[in-house]
């Protein structure tokens, strides 16, 4: 494609980066920060609505002034699955439990993992420290 018609497309992008952050002001004011409440499906449709608008602008900022096919991939497919829980949470409210949930289980994923990782480095960082003794008992340090 030519790097003018590039050029053009992404500075089209760009421009809508104010737009989006006025969208997303009445998603996170100080009220509905201070008044969340986790066991409400519109207080979760609330915060999905508004994150995703941030998230978007964040990525009009800083993912347009270099082009990469993996980043652009990345790009894609978060506003793919954005307008996909959008729809839903559209369609039926509830369904902000349904991310909740979801929320919930990917964070425990990501901390059982990293629990998980952090418990192998140390493993091989003791067994790396036993190696060192017995090559220095048997070097005669």
């Amino acid at each position: 494609m030519n790097n003018n018609i590039i050029s053009k497309l992404t500075a089209n992008i760009k421009e809508h980066h104010y737009s989006l952050e006025i969208a997303s002001r009445p998603f996170k004011t100080p009220e509905k920060m201070n008044n969340f409440n986790k066991l409400s499906y519109d207080d979760w449709c609330n915060s999905v609505f508004g994150d995703g608008l941030v998230k978007i602008r964040l990525f009009t900022e800083n993912n347009f002034n270099f082009i990469e096919t993996v980043g652009l991939v990345s790009v894609t497919r978060y506003i793919f699955e954005l307008s996909v829980w959008l729809k839903l949470f559209i369609k039926e409210p509830h369904y902000g439990f349904v991310y909740y949930h979801q929320l919930i289980r990917d964070q425990l994923q990501y901390w059982m993992s990293l629990k998980a990782q952090m418990k192998r480095e140390i493993d091989f960082s003791l067994k790396l420290k036993n190696k060192k003794k017995k090559y220095q008992n048997f070097v005669g340090y």
